[in-house]
């Protein structure tokens, strides 16, 4: 776009430049009126062909502070990006800690839980006492019925051998009635 303008105005200028050239060749020829006439009309040409030379500065120079102010813009937002990254990076490495905190709060919440499960330990040690004391007293049971059936089995040891001394002592009479009778 930019260079089908130059080549346009390079046209412009171009046939301007003959016109001017036709004008000095025939300057000689052509009355004052007409040749004024030419000089304004050249004058209008040159003051246009100004005007655009103007312009296209205007414009080159716009469009020079236009692409300046994109790449401080284009900086800018580079550094912005850099910047959001950044942010992100340390964003990620705080969510993963507060992750982490979180499993650990949850993980110790299971641990207290499963904790509160237990009775306390004033409470063991109670229930230990009293189960201590339970297994004594089922041990003087223990002993005790120990003790009676100890007894009960020298009793009937004793039973035992009176029956077999009553027994002999039986076989031994009945063997000495028969000499007796």
């Amino acid at each position: 776009i930019i260079q089908q303008k130059l080549q346009l105005k390079d046209a412009a200028l171009g046939k301007f430049a003959k016109r001017y050239l036709e004008f000095v060749k025939t300057a000689d020829k052509l009355t004052e009126a007409e040749s004024e006439a030419m000089h304004k009309e050249l004058l209008a040409d040159l003051e246009t062909i100004e005007f655009q030379a103007m312009k296209a500065e205007m414009n080159v120079h716009n469009r020079r502070r236009n692409h300046e102010w994109a790449a401080a813009e284009c900086q800018q937002l580079r550094r912005t990006i850099d910047t959001t990254r950044a942010e992100i990076s340390r964003l990620e490495a705080q969510l993963a800690l507060e992750m982490k905190k979180r499993s650990n709060k949850m993980e110790y919440e299971n641990y207290a839980k499963m904790i509160l499960d237990f009775p306390a330990p004033e409470q063991s040690q109670e229930e230990l006492r009293k189960l201590e004391a339970e297994i004594d007293v089922l041990k003087e049971k223990l002993r005790r019925q120990e003790e009676i059936i100890d007894m009960k089995q020298k009793q009937l040891h004793l039973l035992l051998s009176s029956i077999v001394d009553f027994r002999d002592m039986t076989e031994i009479e009945a063997l000495r009635r028969p000499e007796k009778e």
